[in-house]
């Protein structure tokens, strides 16, 4: 291998490097729950986004668009799911010249909070697993789904 083939070969290697690891950092997930009642709990699945023009699609960007956020629960026959999880943030919706569609996408922050219900007054987790996307108006990035597994009940 010649000189110009290895420092060529070394920079693709160093700007992968760079792109995984900021891909790894455009969103830091955190997981929490509250009880709201004698059984029930509000699940909080947290994405603090980037700051810049980053951003994370709602789950409601229709088809035809980017990758909206989507949240899968492993089944726990201890637990009931209540409806869908609702999005706790500043909501933005601007028609993409690109898709031809409305997107819906959040900044800074959003808080996905599902409802779920113990059938028994035990101690159990809620798990599952987020997929999403993150964009600037120059890139996006489809990391890996992120797994979450959060404590509920045992007062």
């Amino acid at each position: 291998m010649n000189r110009n083939t290895l420092i060529i070969a070394l920079i693709s290697s160093l700007v992968g490097i760079h792109s995984m690891a900021h891909a790894q950092t455009s969103v830091t997930w955190s997981f929490a729950s509250h009880k709201i009642g004698p059984r029930t709990f509000e699940v909080h699945l947290i994405a603090a986004v980037a700051p810049g023009d980053w951003h994370i699609y709602s789950q409601s960007t229709p088809k035809g668009g980017p990758l909206p956020t989507s949240i899968s629960f492993v089944n726990n026959p201890l637990v009931q799911l209540i409806g869908t999880p609702k999005e706790i943030g500043k909501m933005h919706q601007v028609f993409d010249d690109v898709f031809g569609v409305d997107i819906r996408y959040f900044k800074d922050s959003v808080d996905f909070v599902e409802e779920v219900e113990l059938k028994a007054n035990v101690k159990t987790q809620v798990s599952g697993s987020i997929k999403y996307m993150v964009c600037t108006d120059q890139e996006c990035q489809t990391p890996a789904p992120e797994l979450f597994k959060v404590s509920i009940g045992g007062d």
